[in-house]
């Protein structure tokens, strides 16, 4: 998939504001370390 496919006028109106958007990419970005570490440890 592309990232526009995600990306798209949909996806975004969700968001109220510019903070909400925000805390969702940072709490995604959160998970993907999370994840990340686990697999290098339990690897």
């Amino acid at each position: 998939m592309k990232k526009e496919d995600f990306l798209n006028d949909d996806f975004l109106k969700q968001f109220k504001t510019g903070e909400e958007l925000t805390s969702f990419l940072k709490s995604i970005q959160k998970r993907y370390r999370l994840d990340t570490n686990i697999f290098l440890t339990c690897g």
